[in-house]
């Protein structure tokens, strides 16, 4: 697709993003706040904004860990696990141990269920470019995720652990970063195969806000059009 289309597409791309009793924060009303204020952002830089039906992608990221995959990840590690357990996280170790249990049975049933949310999701993008959504829902300190880990990993997976069962491809991009350090972004997420979309809308936006986009401690400036 010549650049030029690209950048006009991202200028006038239809975002889906959560209806609002599907948002979930974890009781962070700033990150509530901070993603509204992106989502204006986005629209003031020519995107729809269109709420969606988020629950086949929630109930494709349970699969994940809740799934067969955990088997897959199993064979994966198996020789560790009999052989040198030490040698893996103990978390790590205890949520792929569960995959040794997983039946044939079961393993198809979610192989089954995957391809009918595939569709859904497919339907949802044949109404959207793509998807404008929290990297993550809050953010934690190091000691509670230690107090915590797995419980509260999956929490800041919310909105990512779906991506990988449904082929999609996505780009996070900073979108507040508060006096106390603590940032906030979002993740544009498109099929497979649109990838230069996303990153242009993202380019667009980093340029827009300024934010610093990683540790190099320098703003990101320019946009599309330079």
């Amino acid at each position: 697709m010549p650049i030029g289309t690209i950048r006009s597409e991202a200028k006038a791309a239809k975002l889906g993003v959560p209806r609002k009793r599907q948002r979930e924060f974890f009781s962070d009303a700033r990150a509530a706040a901070d993603y509204d204020q992106a989502l204006a952002r986005l629209n003031r830089l020519g995107c729809t904004i269109a709420e969606i039906d988020m629950t086949p992608f929630y109930d494709t990221a349970r699969l994940l860990y809740e799934g067969p995959w955990l088997a897959e990840r199993y064979i994966a590690a198996r020789r560790v696990i009999e052989n040198d357990p030490a040698a893996l996280h103990p978390i790590t170790r205890q949520i792929i141990a569960k995959g040794a249990a997983l039946t044939a049975t079961e393993a198809f049933e979610a192989f089954y269920r995957l391809e009918g949310l595939r569709k859904i999701a497919a339907n949802t993008f044949a109404d959207v470019d793509g998807l404008a959504l929290p990297t993550a829902p809050t953010v934690y300190t190091c000691e509670q995720v230690l107090a915590d880990p797995i419980n509260l990993n999956s929490r800041l997976g919310t909105y990512t652990n779906f991506v990988n069962l449904l082929g999609l491809c996505g780009v996070a991009v900073p979108a507040a970063l508060h006096a106390d350090g603590t940032p906030f972004g979002i993740t544009l997420l498109a099929p497979a195969g649109a990838d230069a979309l996303v990153a242009s809308i993202a380019q667009r936006f980093q340029a827009d806000s300024g934010l610093v986009p990683g540790a190099f401690g320098r703003a990101k400036t320019g946009g599309l059009d330079d």
